[in-house]
């Protein structure tokens, strides 16, 4: 981004489709870290966080999952989806270390390496269907890229 009124723009855009929730991850000190977005449909969201290469490390991660997936409950969602190829360990310790349980199913290639992960939500954690059938049925109403 060429700057903070690029990450404003870039966020109010997305933000303005849909079930679409963005926040900017912003260090108290050198200002925009990065983002963290969900997409909803129906009981389920599906969960991104990007963090940029010199912020990574520092401990942002994990309490901006905690924050998303907290404001993802108020709005009903009683499961969270997302994904990591399996060579990101970083990406995938910091989603098991916040609660997040990966997922046997594979989509069809070309991301048939992707890991998936579930994690319900509410008091009990078991109520979010963290199943293949939901994980299927939410991409198949997402027009996103994972194909079963």
């Amino acid at each position: 981004f060429e700057g903070e009124e690029g990450v404003t723009a870039w966020i109010a855009e997305r933000r303005a489709e849909a079930g679409r929730i963005e926040f900017a991850l912003m260090h108290c000190e050198y200002g925009f870290a990065g983002i963290v977005s969900a997409h909803r449909i129906g009981e389920s969201a599906f969960f991104h966080i990007w963090i940029g290469a010199d912020f990574q490390g520092r401990g942002l991660a994990h309490p901006a999952i905690r924050l998303m997936c907290a404001q993802l409950g108020r709005l009903g969602v009683s499961r969270v989806l997302t994904a990591a190829y399996p060579d990101n360990f970083r990406s995938m310790h910091t989603l098991v270390r916040a609660g997040f349980e990966a997922m046997p199913e594979r989509a069809q290639p070309p991301e048939e390496k992707m890991v998936f992960f579930c994690l319900g939500l509410g008091r009990d954690e078991k109520r979010g269907g963290c199943n293949a059938a939901a994980l299927r049925d939410y991409c198949a109403h997402s027009d996103g890229v994972f194909v079963f």
